[in-house]
């Protein structure tokens, strides 16, 4: 059995968290108002930080202005990674039912032909 090594964050990647956490609050926020009720804020928090985290440990060492850009696509990318796997229909069925509902139909597939 591989054993896992677990390194505590360095002081510069502690301080990266801290300042980027605002973030991914308010990334999270925004995309909460165009989902359903039923996703939680927790849930889209808690996939941005790992996207934050991913960020920080890959590219820590970047100049604040593109880290930050860098971090911004991190996080929503880890956000919309998550919803993805946690949707259970394929997006093009899903794709498929909202163009059936916005031509007024009411059933699922459409009727062929």
């Amino acid at each position: 059995m591989k054993k896992l090594s677990v390194r505590p964050p360095t002081p510069h990647q502690s301080e990266l968290l801290l300042r980027y956490a605002a973030l991914v609050l308010r990334i999270a926020g925004g995309l909460q108002r165009k989902m359903p009720r039923n996703v939680l804020r927790e849930d889209l928090v808690a996939a941005g930080m790992g996207g934050l985290w991913d960020a920080i440990r890959r590219n820590g060492h970047l100049i604040q202005d593109s880290f930050e850009w860098y971090v911004r696509v991190r996080i929503r990318g880890a956000i919309l990674d998550e919803l993805r796997a946690q949707d259970w229909l394929p997006r093009r069925a899903r794709a498929a039912a909202e163009q059936a509902l916005a031509q007024g139909s009411t059933s699922y597939p459409p009727p062929p032909g």
